[in-house]
Parts: structure tokens; C-alpha cells; sequence
């Protein structure tokens, strides 16, 4: 965590652990008000599930304040983020130098690729899988199911000698922000409302035992259509 200090850059994404490392981070911080290196009214440590636009504007009202200290510093820890609270977090990070934005998600492909270039990444989830989201969206729907990460999904076991629903689900959360940014730029159109619609159906039948993984994400697949 220390690296933020000395680095020149202003935003930071963490990646894997999400809750753990965002743990650490606020008792990082708890360290620094202890020795007065960092004043507390100059950090802002927010987590939810579902992190919003009104969120990010939230951030955005709040560093615009003037600070006590030299810096001050957002931490944000979200299970979600919507592509268009990521935007708006986007112009926050360009607008302001002099606040240092800690990004704390569960995968690389969680945050969009727009956000992720302004981010100094650090760490890996352990052991994930590679979710190629932009090949998985070009290559056309009969051909998904070949991809290479999409089966090693689909072979992969639990400890329970089971297919890993949870990666699976890990999968389709990735792939959320990318439906919903293409669904915002057509303009809320049916080609790309049905399959958001579909894959926030196939995560909620993915949770229950009796479904099955491999139907799932082969609808998936077929259902959204293939991006230029």
C-alpha cells in the first residue's frame, strides 16, 4: 500500500480479494491518522454492492472540498459498478490530481477498459480465469462456446468434484458493464435490451442448484448478438 505514496500516479486498481484488501487499506489509513501523516477528513472509504452514478457524483461533490492535508484520497470497493457510474468516476480521476483514487473490484474485466488505462493496476485475483470480454463479444455466437476460456469454464471442478458455478457467475458479472455500455449506446434497443435482460436472468437461475451451467452460458452465447 505504500506504493501509492511514492508513485506519481492518482488512481489505483486492486484487483482480487476485494474485501479483504479494502479492509486493509482502511486499517492502512487508520495507521496514517495514528502518526497524523494523513488527515481522516481527507479520506473517503466507501463499499456496496451496487455502485451507482449518484455514487460517483457523490465522490465527485466530495473532492472537490478543499483539503486539510496534501492529498486526499478515495477508496472504493463495489461487488457491481455500472458503466455509467464508471464514466462518471472516469471525469473524476482526469479532473483531479490531487486526489488518489483506490479502485478496489473483483476481476479485471469488472472495470471498463476506458477507466482501467487511467488506473495503475496491482494484483491478480488468485488462480482467476481470463475473461477475454471484447473477443467474447466479437466472435460470432455459434463460435463462443470454442473459445478457450469459455471452456475451461465449462470443465472446470469445485472442491466438491462439481462445475464452479462461481466462476461462471464471476463470467457473466464481468460481463454486465459491457451489455449495459452497449445498450446505453444503441439507445436502449431490443437487439441489446434482451440480452441484458437474459444475462441477469442467467445469473439469478445460476444460484440455484437444480440449473445447469453449461445450458446457461450456451444461451448466453447465442443470445448477444456479435459487436463489430
Amino acid at each position: 500500500m505504500d506504493e501509492i505514496f511514492s508513485s506519481s500516479h492518482h488512481a489505483f486498481l486492486f484487483l482480487g480479494n476485494r474485501k479483504n484488501k479494502f479492509a486493509e487499506a482502511k486499517k492502512f489509513f487508520s495507521e496514517k491518522f495514528s502518526k497524523e501523516e494523513v488527515v481522516p477528513a481527507d479520506v473517503l472509504a466507501i463499499e456496496k454492492i451496487t455502485w451507482g452514478i449518484e455514487d460517483s457524483h457523490f465522490v465527485g461533490d466530495w473532492e472537490k472540498r478543499v483539503s486539510l492535508g496534501e492529498r486526499k484520497y478515495a477508496l472504493i470497493s463495489a461487488f457491481t459498478l455500472t458503466p455509467d457510474s464508471q464514466n462518471a468516476l472516469l471525469k473524476a480521476v482526469e479532473d483531479s490530481p490531487r486526489t488518489t483514487f483506490l479502485i478496489f473490484a473483483d476481476s479485471r474485466e469488472a472495470i471498463l477498459p476506458t477507466l482501467r488505462s487511467r488506473c495503475t493496476v496491482l494484483g491478480s485475483p488468485s488462480g482467476e480465469i481470463s475473461f477475454d470480454i471484447e473477443l467474447f463479444l466479437k466472435t460470432p455466437p455459434l463460435k463462443r462456446i470454442n473459445l478457450p476460456f469459455v471452456k475451461k469454464m465449462l470443465t472446470e471442478k469445485n472442491e466438491e468434484d462439481k462445475q464452479d458455478r462461481e466462476r461462471l457467475l464471476e463470467f457473466l458479472r464481468a460481463l454486465e458493464p459491457s451489455l449495459k455500455e452497449n445498450l446505453e449506446r444503441a439507445g436502449g434497443e431490443k437487439e441489446w435490451a434482451l440480452p441484458v435482460r437474459d444475462l441477469i436472468l442467467g445469473k439469478r437461475f445460476l444460484r440455484s442448484s437444480g440449473s445447469s451451467p453449461k445450458l446457461i452460458l450456451e444461451y448466453i452465447s447465442l443470445a448477444i448478438p456479435a459487436v463489430s
